[in-house]
C-alpha cells in the first residue's frame, strides 16, 4: 500500500471521526475494555490486562500495481510471496476468536491490495459477523463481477478508501502505476448503485487522495464531482516526501507523545508475523497463527518496547526501532 503520512489527530478527533461505525458494535465488555486500555497507556503500564481495541491485519501480500514508493517495485519482493501466502477464514479465525469479545475495529489492509485475495468477502462477513466494524484501504483498480460487488455491499463492510490520485488516467497513473481510471470509477458507481438499490447506508466509499504537485490541480474537482462519482466523502492525505509531511514531522519529533500503536493496536501480515506498528522490520513479537494472541500481547518483547516509555529515561530508553519517532 502507499506510504503517506497524515497529519497527527487526538485520539479523540480520531474517534469521532469513526463514531459511527463503531457505535453499533460497542458492548460493555468492549467499552470497560477500552476505559482500561487508555487508563494503562497513560499510566504507562507495560503489563496489560486490557487487549487492543483495533487491530490491523494484512489480507494477502500481493498487489497488481508498481506504486513508486510501495514494496512493490522491487520485483525480489514480490517473487517472496505464494497463494498460499493469502489469507484464509481459518487462519483469521486464530485471530478474532482469542480477542472477539474485546475487539471493536479491524483493518483489513497493510501493504498488498486486499482485492488480490480471493477470500475477501468471506473474511468481511466474518468479521461482521462477529460484531465488529471492519474497514480496508484498495486500489479498486481490478476487474469484479457484479456478483462480487454486489456481495461487497451487503457483506456489512462499514468503509472503504479508494486511492484515486487524479481526475484523468494521466494524472492518477503518475502515480498509481498500472492503474485503469475508467474501471476504478465505474466499480465505485457500481457499489453505490447496489447501496442505493438495498437501501444501505455502508460501505461508506471514501475518495482517498495523496496530494502530489503534479495533481494538486486536480482538487478542486474532486470537492466538485465525489458525489457525482459515487463517493460518500473525500480526503485528502499528504506525499509522504512532501514539504507539508516534512514539516509536520518535524513539529512533532521530540514532544515525547506516548506511542500510541504498543498500548492500543496489533498489525498482523500475512503470514502471521506480528508488529507494534506499520513499521514493518521484524521485531521479533511472534506469529498469531502459531502462538496464542494473548500471550503474544505481553510477551518480553511488547513488554520492553513499552518499558521505553517510562518518563523517568524517556527517549533515551527506547527501543533502537523506535528512536527515529522521537529524535
Amino acid at each position: 500500500m502507499t506510504r503517506i503520512f497524515i497529519s497527527n489527530l487526538s485520539r479523540l478527533a480520531y474517534i469521532k471521526r469513526h463514531i459511527s461505525e463503531l457505535l453499533t458494535h460497542l458492548t460493555i465488555e468492549k467499552i470497560v475494555n477500552l476505559v482500561i486500555n487508555l487508563v494503562e497507556k497513560y499510566f504507562r503500564v507495560s503489563n496489560l490486562r486490557s487487549y487492543p481495541a483495533v487491530i490491523k491485519i494484512d489480507p494477502g501480500p500481493f498487489c497488481q500495481l508498481r506504486c513508486p514508493l510501495c514494496f512493490h517495485t522491487n520485483e525480489e519482493f514480490n517473487k517472496r510471496f505464494k497463494l498460499e501466502d493469502n489469507l484464509t477464514i481459518e487462519k483469521l479465525v486464530k485471530i478474532i476468536e482469542p480477542l472477539k469479545k474485546k475487539l471493536v475495529y479491524v483493518s483489513l489492509s497493510l501493504r498488498g491490495e486486499p482485492f488480490m485475495n480471493p477470500y475477501l468477502i468471506e473474511l468481511i462477513e466474518y468479521i461482521h459477523k462477529s460484531n465488529i466494524a471492519v474497514s480496508f484501504s484498495t486500489n479498486f483498480s481490478i476487474k469484479l463481477t457484479d456478483n462480487q460487488i454486489e456481495r461487497i455491499a451487503k457483506s456489512g463492510l462499514n468503509k472503504m478508501s479508494v486511492a484515486l490520485d487524479g481526475a484523468s488516467q494521466e494524472t492518477n497513473e503518475k502515480y498509481r502505476v498500472g492503474s485503469n481510471f475508467e474501471l476504478i470509477l465505474s466499480n465505485v458507481k457500481k457499489l453505490a448503485s447496489y447501496k442505493k438499490k438495498y437501501k444501505l447506508s455502508s460501505p461508506k466509499i471514501i475518495w482517498k487522495f495523496v496530494v502530489f504537485d503534479h495533481n494538486k490541480k486536480d482538487i478542486p474537482f474532486v470537492k466538485e464531482n465525489y458525489k457525482l462519482l459515487g463517493f460518500d466523502s473525500y480526503k485528502f492525505v499528504h506525499d509522504v516526501f512532501g514539504d507539508t509531511t516534512v514539516k509536520a514531522r518535524k513539529k512533532q519529533k521530540g514532544k515525547g507523545k506516548i506511542c500510541y500503536w504498543i498500548w492500543h493496536t496489533m498489525i498482523i501480515q500475512s503470514d502471521g508475523q506480528v508488529n507494534p506498528c506499520c513499521d514493518l522490520k521484524n521485531f521479533n513479537i511472534g506469529n498469531a497463527f502459531e502462538s496464542n494472541i494473548h500471550n503474544l500481547w505481553n510477551n518480553e518483547v511488547y513488554q520492553s518496547l513499552r518499558k521505553g516509555f517510562k518518563k523517568n529515561n524517556f527517549p533515551n530508553d527506547l527501543h533502537e526501532m523506535c528512536k527515529s519517532c522521537y529524535s
